[in-house]
């Protein structure tokens, strides 16, 4: 953890921006100045058990934020224009904290506004910042599982909406649906095939 004068240390990270189908997740952890957190809150992508790990980092944190980026906004907006109106929503609920604070966001794209300092890899380095992909991550495999319940078909439950082989497969069967980006190169080439 960086030492730092600040009341509150705040880690953001997104999941999901990859994916061919569903939303994409923000989230802000903060946490008092001086908590360490536990071994297990770490990058999401090193967690084999994301809602035992959300619950270490619920009773670790000061404050929890999630913001989304619906499927609707992706798909007018295109991915990034979505992601920054999500995370500038986000950005500004961790803003109006009563509080002393230095925010940490994962990677190294342009966030709006001029709050907190953008880290490459920052979920990997900084245990704050691997909490808010712990949180980000639950949500978004949430909003898969719950996809899979009206969709059976995909195997959403399986691959969270990303690009592998069993979701390509399920897609030249069954065309897409309602949760696929349709700005998405992949997407996009199954609309042509299935074109009169």
């Amino acid at each position: 953890m960086p030492t730092s004068t600040a009341d509150l240390i705040v880690g953001v990270d997104e999941a999901g921006v990859g994916c061919w189908a569903g939303c994409c997740f923000v989230a802000a952890v903060a946490i008092d100045r001086g908590v360490i957190l536990p071994e297990c809150v770490k990058d999401s992508k090193c967690v084999s058990d994301i809602r035992m790990a959300r619950a270490v980092v619920q009773r670790s944190a000061a404050h929890i934020f999630v913001e989304r980026a619906s499927v609707r906004l992706i798909n007018d907006l295109g991915i990034w224009n979505a992601w920054q109106r999500a995370m500038k929503t986000l950005l500004g609920r961790v803003e109006r904290l009563d509080a002393n604070l230095e925010v940490i966001i994962d990677g190294n794209r342009p966030v709006p506004g001029r709050m907190g300092r953008c880290v490459p890899r920052a979920d990997k380095t900084i245990p704050v910042v691997g909490a808010a992909s712990i949180v980000a991550k639950d949500e978004q495999l949430w909003s898969m599982w719950v996809a899979d319940q009206r969709h059976p078909e995909y195997g959403f439950d399986q691959h969270h909406g990303y690009g592998t082989s069993q979701h390509r497969e399920a897609l030249e069967t069954h065309g897409i649906c309602d949760l696929h980006r349709t700005g998405y190169k992949p997407i996009k080439a199954v609309l042509e095939a299935r074109r009169p």
